[in-house]
């Protein structure tokens, strides 16, 4: 999701908040600071290196030539106060803020060479277009229904605000994308074509936006054009390889791809870390049950059972689990704790009806008169709402040994790109189904890549 590190002020923000503090007292009374101030900012703008003898050489050449930079140093630890103060006082209204990191304390720690030279821009959290923007990341991080409608707003208003704030735009286009994995109230590709949209706006307003880039490749993939993907995913990569890897669709992408070992590594590598995005340690078994690592899939799951006991990925993949491991008992607490987790999260009464169904014909007994209840439930909510979502539909028929049924219903999410068709040809829960000669065929209209 959304970082701290995709949100920074534009070059011509900077600039200006440059120009505005240097007519300031603190700053504009001392001819070093402004110096100063020039040098590192300039070059920062320009990714240029700084450095301590780079900075002397430019201020004090004469001073520089006879090896002389303590001044620098003195420079600089006087700016640093300078700058926290006017940030907290004078500027505390400012839109953007402009600082100088503090060396470490700790004399044993080693920085990268001009680290505490390298001045650091963050748009002030107080300012109403970045307010915004923070409560729709606390809104889009809930993952619910209801979390994406409120962070859609905040994003929304963002803009409104700051129409060029490219972090913004590319917030819209991931919780656009989030919104068609539930695909409601809106069938998938009324979201997915939004983010589309989005995503590409986010990029031309900053073209060193990774995160625009990735969640474009990402929607891409939903809407399989798998080349436009591969082509924005690489580009994601040169402008930030790290933040690209840890990005969740980014192994979703290759995974569907078929670049396996790839995927299950980078996503592996993060839940163990719990570095890269905080769904990180929940997403990790999922993959290795779409992989058909199905027991260390379970042994992960029942560790993390306890401490996301609310969360919606967790549970939905360990109904998933075990019903792979024909364990339909243990599927119905799971899945009993899912519908009890998204009620409270949904602006629909249950997201996963379909697989609920599923789960009762599998015991069956006493569980097929409540399998009926519920098919009859799904029905009157279709017809009310004119809402029929695929995937539902399919767990239903296969509950009810009508996959040619099941099949079709799956062709109308492939049609409709709903992005969990996009893992179609991975998915264990449709083994049943792999065999038929009409899945061969809907599975060869994914236009796989070569190495899927």
């Amino acid at each position: 999701m959304p970082s701290i590190s995709d949100n920074v002020p534009r070059p011509e923000e900077i600039r200006r908040q440059l120009r505005h503090m240097l007519q300031n007292r603190r700053f504009s009374s001392s001819e070093r600071f402004e110096k100063f101030l020039n040098c590192i900012v300039g070059k920062a703008l320009n990714n240029e290196p700084i450095t301590q003898s780079i900075i002397a050489a430019e201020m004090y050449p004469k001073k520089f030539s006879f090896g002389e930079i303590t001044d620098v140093r003195s420079i600089a630890n006087s700016l640093r106060p300078a700058l926290a103060a006017y940030n907290a006082e004078e500027g505390q209204s400012d839109p953007v803020h402009i600082r100088l990191p503090y060396p470490p304390k700790d004399k044993k720690t080693k920085l990268k060479v001009g680290t505490p030279y390298k001045p650091l821009f963050s748009y002030n959290p107080v300012y109403p277009a970045e307010r915004e923007y923070q409560r729709g990341l606390l809104h889009l991080s809930q993952l619910s229904p209801m979390g994406l409608a409120y962070a859609l707003l905040c994003f929304k208003k963002t803009i409104q605000l700051d129409p060029h704030r490219s972090a913004a735009h590319a917030a819209v286009a991931e919780t656009y994308f989030i919104n068609s994995l539930y695909g409601c109230p809106e069938p998938a590709t009324y979201y997915l074509f939004r983010a589309r949209k989005a995503a590409a706006l986010a990029v031309k307003l900053n073209p060193e936006s990774w995160r625009g880039y990735a969640v474009l490749a990402t929607v891409h993939t939903c809407l399989r054009e798998w080349d436009k993907a591969a082509m924005a995913f690489e580009k994601a990569l040169k402008c930030d390889a790290s933040e690209t890897r840890n990005y969740s669709g980014y192994a979703f992408y290759l995974l569907a791809a078929g670049k396996q070992d790839k995927a299950l590594q980078l996503v592996k590598d993060k839940a163990e870390t719990k570095s890269g995005e905080p769904a990180a340690e929940r997403i990790y078994p999922l993959f290795l049950y779409a992989t058909r690592q199905l027991k260390p899939a379970e042994r992960l799951l029942r560790n993390l059972h306890d401490t996301f006991e609310t969360d919606w990925i967790v549970m939905l993949t360990l109904v998933l689990v075990f019903l792979a491991l024909d364990r339909p008992a243990l599927a119905l607490k799971a899945n009993q704790r899912l519908i009890n987790t998204m009620r409270h999260m949904a602006l629909i009464p249950e997201i996963w009806p379909g697989l609920t169904i599923l789960v009762y014909l599998r015991l069956g007994g006493k569980y097929e008169r409540l399998a009926r209840d519920k098919i009859t439930e799904l029905e009157r909510h279709y017809e009310q709402t004119g809402d029929r979502e695929p995937l539902q539909l399919a767990l239903m028929y296969m509950g009810l040994g009508k996959p040619e049924k099941a099949i079709s219903q799956l062709a109308r999410g492939v049609d409709d790109r709903y992005p969990f068709m996009t893992w179609l040809h991975l998915w264990p829960i449709f083994d049943p189904l792999r065999d038929r000669p009409a899945f061969k065929a809907l599975l060869k209209k994914l236009h796989l890549p070569v190495s899927a």
